[in-house]
């Protein structure tokens, strides 16, 4: 059989630019997360504040500075603009780590082609994707947390004591990346997999007592010079408390049930989700199987006391999961053939599934029947017949993606009916993903800019707004509109503060909700003109004053 090295990390770092870059250069920055941290990254560059982030010129308390610092360093290679390629390049290096990390320790737990299953089964699992082709935080964070428990693993090798020292400054980065939670997430998935492998005795060191100060010294560090630098005292209280620990016990936004992940998950690590019950099964009992389960088990549960809840913040759950898969896959050929059958067939169903719908969706587009497809929806047929008029080549854009998945369904089938689940086999699934994933990206997402950004505002505001002239909104933050208009945004949090810029005599543009306008319209007709527009799920306004 042949013998398959680790990964190296060129060819970690040529898979993530295959598999993202498409996207990174085409697509703008979305609503919610990463057109803020890419505003707030560009708001910290224009002021030159870097230790107090800024948000509307006001604190902007709710994330510490690494991500906002590594996008700004990422502005070198984008001429010191703060774009989609440098406000992304955060997470690919984020995704990398995790890649890295997940293979050397696959490879220590089971051989180099289980290293490459692993970082394979990574790649293509759905929010693994998703995450890095964001710019948020939660990828770079998992990335340091990855490290720093690698760091944990090996330093109990001969001679490798110095990486204890490694990891809690990983840690220390990942604090600030994140805040408080990287510290507890990492240290409860150290210690759980030490116990769930009969390690206990590993545990038994004295890095405990200088390792966690060390950690804890880069986020007060920052704190320090932060407080020097005049940040107020919410900053700080916020960044301790509200922010790290209240979405822990009170509704932070995204209040969900205490089973919130174990509907989320199956669908977010898709399409390997067919597998997990068969690899696990496959997975010999022992060590390596109790770690994994526990890996993966241990962050679901405890992001589930959590009241605050979110399919990004059990990432780290993924590379355990995909170990588990990786690490199985050789033992599948020796279940029961009807499990065999019962797993390919789900999984081969699930591709041929998605062509038919793939195909399907590629008629409705191409013979024109949008409208009526969109009322079957509840759609608004006007908007679905405006959306492809506006970009006819959508179509031959899904295209490839399509004819791919048709063309390679029949030979997934003909393989697996000869060779069951053997090497080949994963490797033309896991291809044929990646593929889909690399073309969507490419090709299909960006032609949604115009329905996720302001680009027609934007282009108006940079037009009737003097550089350096605000552009206001109301009671929201919307940093996207300010991100999009290159001018600095301000906020107007009530009527009276609406009513003293319009009588300040300037032009101007305020971005209100639809609800907030409908209230505040019959005071102000004919003295602004107001339109409406949609951004994503968003009924906006946009003001412009005086009226032209």
């Amino acid at each position: 059989m042949t013998r398959f090295h680790r990964p190296a990390l060129w060819s970690l770092i040529l898979l993530g630019i295959v598999l993202w870059v498409g996207s990174y250069v085409q697509r703008g920055l979305w609503e919610p997360d990463e057109a803020r941290y890419a505003y707030v990254a560009r708001e910290m560059h224009v002021n030159g504040d870097w230790f107090v982030m800024h948000l509307h010129g006001e604190p902007y308390p709710d994330k510490p500075p690494l991500m906002f610092w590594l996008m700004n360093a990422a502005s070198i290679f984008t001429g010191g603009e703060i774009n989609g390629l440098s406000a992304r390049l955060p997470s690919l290096l984020g995704a990398i780590l995790v890649l890295w990390a997940t293979a050397r320790l696959m490879e220590r737990w089971r051989d180099g082609a289980a290293a490459w299953r692993a970082v394979a089964v990574l790649l293509t699992s759905f929010l693994f994707w998703t995450t890095g082709d964001w710019g948020q935080i939660d990828m770079l964070l998992c990335g340091l947390v990855m490290m720093s428990l690698w760091c944990f693993i090996t330093a109990t090798d001969p001679g490798r004591s110095g990486r204890f020292a490694g990891a809690y400054v990983f840690l220390g980065l990942a604090m600030l990346a994140k805040g408080p939670v990287a510290l507890g997430i990492a240290l409860a998935l150290y210690i759980g997999v030490a116990l769930a492998a009969g390690e206990a005795g590993l545990l038994k060191r004295w890095h405990w007592a200088w390792g966690i100060p060390l950690a804890c010294f880069f986020p007060l560090a920052w704190l320090g010079i932060a407080w020097l630098h005049g940040a107020p005292p919410e900053y700080f209280s916020a960044m301790l408390g509200q922010k790290s620990f209240g979405r822990v016990v009170a509704d932070s936004g995204h209040a969900r049930p205490f089973y919130y992940y174990l509907k989320s998950f199956p669908v977010d690590f898709l399409p390997w989700t067919v597998f997990l019950p068969a690899a696990f099964c496959a997975l010999e009992p022992g060590p390596l199987r109790r770690r994994l389960v526990t890996w993966a088990l241990l962050v679901i549960g405890l992001f589930s006391l959590s009241v605050g809840k979110r399919n990004i913040y059990i990432l780290a759950a993924w590379p355990g999961a995909a170990m588990i898969v990786a690490a199985g896959w050789d033992g599948l050929g020796g279940l029961k053939p009807r499990w065999q059958k019962i797993t390919g067939w789900t999984a081969m169903g699930l591709v041929i599934v998605t062509a038919l719908v793939a195909a399907a969706a590629w008629l409705v587009l191409v013979l024109g029947w949008t409208a009526p497809v969109a009322r079957l929806f509840h759609q608004d047929p006007h908007d679905a017949i405006e959306f492809l008029a506006e970009h006819p080549t959508l179509p031959w854009r899904a295209l490839p993606g399509v004819l791919l998945l048709l063309a390679v369904c029949p030979v997934l089938i003909w393989l697996f009916r000869r060779e069951g689940f053997s090497r080949r086999w994963f490797a033309l699934f896991a291809g044929l993903v990646f593929t889909i994933w690399t073309l969507a990206g490419l090709l299909v997402i960006p032609t949604f800019n115009s329905l996720k950004a302001p680009i027609e505002l934007a282009a108006e505001a940079r037009t009737r707004l003097r550089p350096g002239q605000p552009i206001h909104v109301y009671k929201s933050q919307l940093a996207i509109v300010a991100l999009y208009a290159d001018r600095p945004g301000r906020y107007l949090r009530n009527e009276k503060e609406f009513k003293a810029l319009l009588a300040g005599g300037d032009t101007g543009i305020v971005i209100f909700s639809q609800k907030d306008w409908d209230l505040l319209a019959p005071r102000y007709a004919g003295r602004v003109r107001a339109r409406s527009f949609a951004m994503g799920s968003k009924e906006l306004v946009w003001v412009d004053f005086p009226a032209p």
